[in-house]
């Protein structure tokens, strides 16, 4: 069994991911593939800006960099999916995660609230 990790710049954009995606459909030719993804670039970084201003109480800029994540998966999605119906099962569950994210950087901003 090949074990396939791709992450950062090898699936950042709608192109990059099809050029894993070919690798892992070359591999599976041979042998199933254990297949690993992390963050697509950029995305590391901007989780960490997310945490920093949600600990400095900045909710408008961690809501802003939250809406940056949501957007380029919905992106990558559109680029990448052409069944309408999968693209929108794809789409309601990026919805649910980022829904999560925001839900966590306002948890966070709301515990930093002094208590009278």
């Amino acid at each position: 069994m090949a074990v396939m990790k791709f992450g950062g710049t090898s699936i950042g954009t709608a192109q990059a991911m099809q050029r894993a995606i070919s690798i892992v459909v070359r591999e599976q030719e041979k042998a199933v593939p254990l297949v690993v993804l992390s963050a697509c670039s950029g995305i590391t970084n901007k989780l960490v800006h997310i945490a920093d201003a949600a600990g400095c109480s900045n909710l408008d800029e961690a809501m802003a960099l939250a809406g940056e994540v949501r957007s380029h998966h919905i992106g990558l999605l559109d680029e990448l999916i052409k069944s309408a119906a999968l693209k929108k099962e794809l789409t309601v569950q990026i919805e649910q995660f980022a829904t999560r994210l925001e839900m966590l950087i306002k948890a966070m901003i709301i515990s930093d609230l002094p208590v009278h």
